[in-house]
């Protein structure tokens, strides 16, 4: 083991990962057989089953999934396509990019293997937010006071961004007063100090020191626009006398959090601190704009509330529909404290509520007050009385398949998730979920977006593959998962298509295995060929097509919900009237 953990280190982990990506291109390739004197590698492609129905059905399989030519028959039995020696290592790439495994891998003799658990790997990789680095991250910008106005779950997805912590010895010179930048970076102070002064005609004058919490650089970043190098310094930043360590941000990513921070405060120049002054005192304008989205109610207490009926149980609580001592009605979702630790979901949950504390759109269910006692939590939520649109899909047909003009029922339900998905993405909130189940129904018949379970606020794109199979995007199925909001603009095409066609439009092969189902999707999804119905008419049917293409090339890449509303499909809808709930409802 010893001499095994010494190989592994003599190497660094991108070294290794190269050199195993370079074994994955050779998977398909023809290679003599050898003696084998350590690990086998066997390979059978468990896709061939995949493939061969395809070529039943006359359909090229995609390069992607493939590293050779489709067209060449496959070998009839396992293939050594490498032996694995002493220092060697396999199963990272799986981990990394929870991919099946792509080969069997067989003791040839007698051997001891060095294992680490999934968790311990991503953990020393740094891929998990349970990482020592990425804590120390998350502590320090809890101490920023610029970022006060952010949520902990938008500070946390900036941990997530950090590029680096770098240090400097006492008296290095870090940034130049007027010397354009060449490494556009924010810089945060981990420790030490930073000192910062102007050279007016050889005279220095200091303009103060900044310690753990404080910042630089941001301002020249902003200045410098959208892209492009940063403008030239108004200042010079040096290491105190004790050095200092930073944490660093790519540009890119501080453009996106300060613009957004900056117009909520009405200025790029004015950052937001807790000592904004404009309209109250001590609370500035984006604080004012989180804070507002939380104004729960006048009742805060668990005995306010008396449970009316069961609306449905999940794995850890259930939902009530209650009513509070107005009789007004609410549906309250209880979670087991206990269950949340066991299964360590309470980070999940508390970056569930602090994601619907944001949200204040007539088409998300909004979040009205959370509560606690000493068994349970309590979400308090808007109730939505007309079940969901799966339901009403299946329990009135008709609806969707006699309605006229033909299309106009999808038409309307297809505008309030359009609102909805608007709302969370001018938020940097991607939703990841979109499917008829989550669209739920108000007494009145207008759609509302339900359910934060997997959504995320954002900066950037992130790559965890989450969802359900029939709706995920091309980017969520293929490694290493990298998506952004553009992923529900594609689950929204999926939706639509359901109403219109009675089923979604790429087929899983009746394949229950949960991979081999998304890979079974991502081949279908490669052919393009969708079956639309006779009477699909031809406006939506190009509005799904033009949102069901790869990137770039999908309507919403580029202008977001602007560019969605303003599809020809929706030339005459009247989207103003929709959000004052002004228009009749299809299934009022």
């Amino acid at each position: 083991r010893r001499s095994a953990e010494s190989a592994v280190s003599s190497t660094s982990l991108a070294e290794r990962l190269k050199r195993k990506q370079n074994f994955m291109t050779q998977l398909h390739r023809p290679i003599d057989k050898g003696n084998c004197k350590a690990f086998s590698v066997m390979v059978q492609d468990p896709r061939e089953r995949g493939r061969a129905n395809d070529r039943k059905k006359g359909l090229k399989m995609p390069s992607q999934f493939g590293g050779g030519k489709t067209d060449e028959p496959s070998p009839s039995g396992p293939v050594v396509v490498a032996t694995l020696h002493k220092g060697e290592s396999f199963g990272e790439l799986s981990l990394l990019y929870n991919t099946r495994r792509e080969a069997t891998f067989r003791a040839a003799e007698d051997a001891e293997v060095y294992a680490i658990s999934r968790k311990q790997f991503k953990q020393f990789t740094g891929g998990t937010k349970g990482s020592k680095r990425f804590q120390q991250c998350c502590t320090l910008l809890d101490e920023v006071d610029t970022l006060t106005p952010l949520l902990r779950a938008e500070r946390k997805e900036l941990a997530t961004n950090l590029s680096d912590f770098v240090s400097f010895a006492a008296g290095h010179r870090i940034l130049t007063q007027g010397k354009e930048r060449m490494s556009a970076m924010w810089y945060v102070v981990y420790s030490g100090s930073a000192v910062l002064f102007k050279e007016d005609f050889g005279r220095r004058s200091d303009l103060g020191e900044i310690t753990r919490g404080g910042h630089f650089g941001e301002k020249s970043l902003l200045a410098s626009g959208s892209s492009g190098p940063a403008a030239a310094m108004e200042m010079s930043v040096e290491a105190g006398s004790d050095g200092v360590t930073c944490v660093i941000f790519d540009a890119e990513i501080v453009r996106e959090l300060f613009t957004n921070l900056a117009s909520l405060n009405g200025s790029i120049e004015c950052l937001p601190t807790p000592q904004g002054d404009d309209v109250e005192p001590g609370r500035s304008k984006a604080q004012r704009f989180r804070v507002a989205s939380r104004s729960y109610g006048d009742y805060r207490s668990v005995k306010d509330y008396r449970a009316v009926s069961l609306l449905g149980k999940g794995g850890f609580g259930a939902v009530f529909l209650a009513t509070d001592t107005k009789d007004r009605q609410y549906a309250v979702k209880r979670i087991s404290k206990g269950l949340a630790v066991q299964e360590d979901i309470t980070q999940q949950l508390c970056w569930e509520r602090d994601l619907l504390s944001m949200l204040a759109s007539p088409f998300i269910i909004q979040l009205k007050a959370t509560n606690k006692d000493a068994q349970f939590v309590y979400l308090v939520m808007e109730a939505a009385l007309g079940g969901d649109l799966y339901q009403a899909f299946h329990r009135y047909p008709e609806v969707f398949t006699e309605d006229m003009p033909r299309g106009s029922s999808t038409q309307f339900y297809t505008a309030c998730v359009v609102l909805g998905l608007e709302h969370l993405h001018e938020r940097r909130i991607v939703y990841r979920d979109i499917k008829l189940e989550n669209i739920l129904l108000d007494a009145e018949g207008f759609g509302k977006i339900c359910d934060m379970g997997l959504a995320r606020f954002v900066i950037g794109k992130t790559n965890t593959q989450v969802g359900t199979p029939d709706y995920m995007s091309p980017e969520m199925i293929d490694p290493p998962h990298y998506h952004d909001s553009t992923a529900d603009w594609w689950a929204l095409g999926v939706l639509v298509f359901e109403l219109l066609n009675r089923q979604t439009p790429f087929d899983d092969d009746g394949i229950d295995d949960m991979q081999e189902r998304l890979l079974a999707i991502r081949r279908n999804q490669e052919t393009g060929s969708m079956r639309f119905v006779y009477d699909c008419p031809f406006v939506p049917k190009n509005f799904i097509e033009r949102l069901l293409k790869k990137l770039p090339h999908r309507l919403g890449a580029d202008g977001g919900a602007a560019a969605v509303r303003q599809h020809a499909w929706f030339r005459k809808f009247d989207f103003a009237a929709l959000e004052q709930r002004a228009m009749p409802t299809p299934l009022r």
